[in-house]
């Protein structure tokens, strides 16, 4: 694969009536994130805690965790020692700050997050609006692929990702990662999922190097440049449906005067809090929304 001469392309979709279009757009082969802030790029929950942590501790950290639910008395279905994949995924689930991050496979659920969160009064300016990032998992799993061959076929066939996390999460303990040609995303669901992940269609995207951000990871994993040139501008239907035959990553870019129509839009094909938050957690989410709806109409 060339270099590339940019991270992602950006798409501004600006008229609620085509979003069905848009997602129409993206095939099987995209996984999807919904971020209330295009500005924001796609990182760890660590890394947006790096200011305590600090990415030089970002493995003690993540030993640490791993360590302490291990030893806790966990409820329910508990997977195996060995597969810190699976943990990671427990504790991310509980709140924990991992080097996990969740996407979708559906785009409409990604939507959702985008939306989610109410803009505030401070959010006047069009970086505010919300995001939906959308990365090529065949392109990912193409850089695992490749990463394997290095491994002399000691990973689990058919679950390929997830024993290559396992193995970089080993690596990291152990302080063992100084290649640059480790770096990547890996994609997969954990070996023991939970409801909440099924009926949002979830998986993880993870960097397989600690040392790098989310960014770096991917932008070696797919061969961009890391560079910080102008991104490629998509300004038309015609312009993404032919971007999508060589780009990798696209940020479809939400205004905020959409997301009530968008919202409901949701409603009606069943994807809400409760929904997505199956049992009485996504009841109690809901409650903060419902409250809130009240008050604007009041």
């Amino acid at each position: 694969m060339t270099a590339r001469k940019h991270n992602y392309a950006s798409f501004i979709l600006d008229a609620a009536a085509s979003f069905e279009t848009v997602a129409g757009v993206f095939g099987p082969d995209w996984v999807f994130r919904g971020q209330e802030k295009a500005r924001w790029d796609i990182s760890t929950s660590m890394e947006r805690d790096s200011a305590r942590l600090g990415r030089a501790h970002f493995a003690d950290f993540e030993a640490f965790s791993l360590e302490q639910i291990k030893a806790a008395r966990c409820e329910g279905t508990i997977p195996q020692d060995s597969d810190n994949f699976s943990w990671l995924a427990l504790l991310q689930h509980h709140g924990c700050k991992t080097r996990l991050v969740d996407f979708t496979e559906s785009i409409y659920v990604a939507l959702y997050f985008a939306y989610r969160e109410a803009p505030t009064a401070d959010d006047l300016n069009a970086d505010s609006a919300g995001a939906i990032w959308a990365i090529n998992k065949p392109a990912l799993e193409a850089r695992v692929a490749e990463i394997v061959k290095w491994t002399d076929g000691k990973l689990e066939f058919g679950a390929e990702s997830r024993s290559l996390l396992n193995l970089s999460i080993q690596k990291s303990l152990l302080r063992q990662h100084d290649k640059p040609d480790e770096l990547g995303i890996v994609s997969g669901e954990p070996g023991t999922p939970n409801n909440r992940m099924m009926v949002q269609r979830g998986l993880f995207l993870a960097p397989l190097n600690l040392e790098y951000d989310f960014k770096q990871n991917l932008t070696a994993g797919l061969n961009l440049t890391g560079t910080y040139e102008p991104v490629r501008r998509l300004n038309s239907l015609d312009d993404l449906r032919a971007a999508l035959l060589e780009e990798l990553v696209v940020k479809i870019r939400l205004a905020k005067t959409m997301r009530t129509e968008l919202l409901s839009f949701l409603a009606n094909r069943g994807i809400t809090e409760e929904s997505l938050f199956p049992g009485l957690d996504g009841y109690a989410r809901s409650l903060n929304y419902r409250s809130l709806e009240k008050e604007g109409e009041s």
